[in-house]
């Protein structure tokens, strides 16, 4: 059975709607694209969907993140609709939406997926431009849909056509107010994308000054002034401009199409995009360094982001050219005025033919593409790098495993001695049961620390003792302590909620709790059973640093843990009375 079809689509079920998009943006160009709705992935209709695979030119594979997580497995339709188009060589084009990188290793089989020239779609606004890329790809050619019109209605309608004719140029007259309108709204696009290449050479100079001489003050200076002249350039801009079906006519008649009505703005929006990413990345790398040792990696990621800003308004500036070259001289003096106070804008002319707009276009977007291919190759080879940090990885790791092993014999040998030596005996003073309390604690911070050290290894090796078999000791110890002391219910509910905390690996061995309000007052911001664990942003393990911390700053910021239906929920406030509190010890270090 023959099919006829230009591109096969394959998909995950998670990344439905944009495949669904590629493909109808495809149709709409001229291509015939099959995108099945899963129906062909089952039953007797196998044989008819590897057919058609073989019958495309091209197989245009949309990744969302974990796309190849499941095509380990022989019979996952991802997999074997890859292969088939493997097999029989068609042009693969990977498109990696946001989130998604190659897993490493590679399903096998399929190693040689990811050196096809993909296609990058994160973002929306991004998604006309990575379109044009994924046709630049093509192998396909569109299809031109043929009219046929009959002579006879062509012999007998001249009449007609020369008063359409008459009408056309009226029409095209009428135009004009609103072609003028349209150039004065581009060229304000155009004159924004101007200032934004100036901002970002500013910004690329006080980088290397920054590279020089460490100053962050002043290349944090520049930043600022950047984002402020970016809020200025959008508060004094005006939206795209949405045109009433009249409007998008007479614009037509001078074959601007609703797509190049927006497409200047469009390729502004991305250039907004791109400066503010490039802001984020300079203001993250370098605030992460004391000096302005970054690595050459980041410097050279830095660089490419000046780079492609200016290729995309180079791109914004050539569309635009395109765009207002089909407008008549007549309309354009104003225009014409303001573009010739662009500074950093190429110097094309305007009126060139628009088969050579396109290749100007063209060029720049192939200026991308090898800085998207070179950034390619600078990650493969820091996976490479990545790979041999790894294999050093794996030795720390077996150092790791070995300590874990002599800390677990340890506690298998200590676990009964210590047992006794903290069981609650009724002559024990109150001070002495809760210290007791306290050491069993830290054997259980013990425990727990070897046994989720051996899961995070994933060695095949498991502790000895379950760090809840020890927390149901210590819950037992506390159920005495209450007993023996009711006014401590409120402290040991919490004492027994810190403890589970420890037990399941989701809490730090740190923390002192408030076993009274003296007086029985009622204190501003504790509880009784509230348990500290912080002061000044800084973790406090035991009653010694709070007071440390205190005597430091008497009105310092505390962190503390509240329990609230049967859940810690932690606070923030400032300190105060803490002459009416009572601390007292939660951890124990043995």
């Amino acid at each position: 059975m023959k099919h006829n079809y230009d591109i096969f689509i394959s998909y995950r079920r998670s990344s439905y709607e944009t495949a669904n998009l590629i493909a109808t943006r495809l149709k709409s160009a001229g291509y015939r694209v099959f995108f099945d709705l899963e129906s062909m992935r089952s039953g007797p209709f196998n044989e008819q969907l590897f057919n058609v695979i073989e019958g495309c030119r091209d197989f245009v594979i949309v990744l969302p993140p974990d796309a190849l997580e499941r095509c380990s497995n022989e019979e996952d339709w991802v997999r074997k609709e890859v292969l088939c188009a493997m097999s029989h060589k068609k042009n693969i084009i990977p498109v990696m939406l946001s989130g998604f990188v190659w897993p490493n290793p590679m399903p096998q089989g399929m190693e040689e997926l990811r050196n096809y020239q993909a296609v990058a779609a994160g973002s929306i606004e991004y998604f006309d431009m990575s379109m044009k890329r994924l046709e630049s790809y093509l192998s396909s050619t569109r299809h031109t849909k043929q009219r046929i019109f009959a002579k006879w209605f062509i012999l007998s309608t001249l009449s007609i056509a020369a008063i359409l004719l008459s009408l056309f140029f009226v029409f095209r007259s009428i135009a004009k107010p609103l072609c003028k309108e349209f150039a004065q709204h581009q060229t304000l696009y155009a004159g924004i994308a101007d200032f934004l290449i100036d901002d970002n050479k500013k910004l690329a100079v006080a980088m290397d000054e920054y590279k020089s001489n460490s100053n962050k003050d002043d290349l944090f200076s520049q930043i600022d002034v950047i984002k402020s002249n970016i809020e200025y350039y959008k508060s004094n801009s005006i939206a795209s401009v949405k045109y009433t079906a009249w409007q998008k006519f007479l614009l037509s008649l001078y074959g601007i199409n609703e797509f190049e009505s927006h497409s200047v703005n469009e390729h502004l929006s991305t250039m907004y995009m791109f400066i503010n990413e490039t802001i984020e990345l300079i203001t993250e790398l370098t605030t992460e360094t004391e000096d302005n040792n970054l690595f050459p990696s980041e410097l050279k990621l830095i660089d490419m982001s000046f780079k492609e800003l200016t290729h995309l308004g180079n791109i914004l500036y050539y569309s635009y050219l395109q765009i207002i070259s089909k407008l008549p001289e007549s309309v354009l003096e104003e225009s014409n005025e303001v573009r010739s106070k662009f500074v950093n804008m190429p110097k094309t002319v305007l009126g060139a033919k628009e088969s050579e707009y396109e290749i100007l276009i063209k060029q720049e977007f192939e200026q991308l593409s090898g800085y998207v291919s070179e950034m390619n190759e600078d990650n493969k080879k820091a996976e490479d790098e990545l790979y041999k940090s790894e294999i050093k990885l794996d030795s720390l790791n077996n150092v790791y495993l070995k300590k874990l092993l002599e800390y677990d014999s340890t506690n298998v040998q200590d676990y009964d001695e210590i047992k006794k030596m903290c069981t609650i005996q009724a002559a024990d003073e109150q001070g002495l049961k809760w210290l007791k309390i306290r050491y069993w604690g830290g054997f259980l911070n013990d425990i727990s620390l070897v046994y989720y050290g051996f899961k995070e290894l994933n060695a095949g090796k498991e502790a000895s003792i379950n760090p809840m078999t020890a927390y149901s000791n210590i819950k037992s110890m506390l159920t005495t302590f209450e007993e023996c002391y009711p006014e401590s219910k409120d402290y040991v509910a919490s004492a027994k909620q810190f403890f589970i905390e420890i037990a399941e690996g989701k809490r730090e061995y740190s923390g002192v709790t408030i076993h009274a309000i003296y007086g029985d007052e009622t204190h501003a911001i504790f509880k009784k059973g509230d348990i500290i664990i912080g002061y000044d942003g800084n973790e406090i393990k035991n009653l010694e640093e709070l007071k440390t911390a205190y005597t430091t700053n008497d009105k310092g910021d505390i962190t503390f843990l509240r329990l609230t239906d049967g859940k810690f929920v932690e606070h923030k406030k400032q300190i105060t009375d803490t002459d009416i509190v009572g601390f007292l010890d939660l951890t124990e270090q043995i």
